[in-house]
């Protein structure tokens, strides 16, 4: 899983991560996509990408702060998944 947004690197990073995701057959992967550009990329590069709304975060603060509100919507997400959440979190 990979939480994106369209920034500085954004094509050559992704299209990389993409690319490594394809060479090693990696068919269950997610991009949860935090812009529309993010997801059309995804979707002209044939990965699976999934809109998630920045605004739905609510988090507000350092940028820690927001990445932990962006790793709890992930878990909430897959959460109808048999995934464990790490205790750590």
């Amino acid at each position: 899983m990979a939480l994106a947004n369209k920034n500085l690197l954004w094509d050559a990073m992704l299209r990389t991560f993409g690319n490594g995701l394809k060479g090693a057959n990696v068919t269950n992967h997610l991009i949860l996509a935090l812009d529309r550009e993010t997801l059309d990329f995804c979707k002209s590069e044939g990965l699976n990408g999934h809109r998630m709304n920045v605004e739905d975060l609510k988090v507000r603060g350092p940028a820690h702060r927001w990445a932990g509100g962006a790793l709890d919507s992930c878990f909430q997400l897959l959460e109808p998944l048999p995934l464990r959440r790490p205790n750590s979190l």
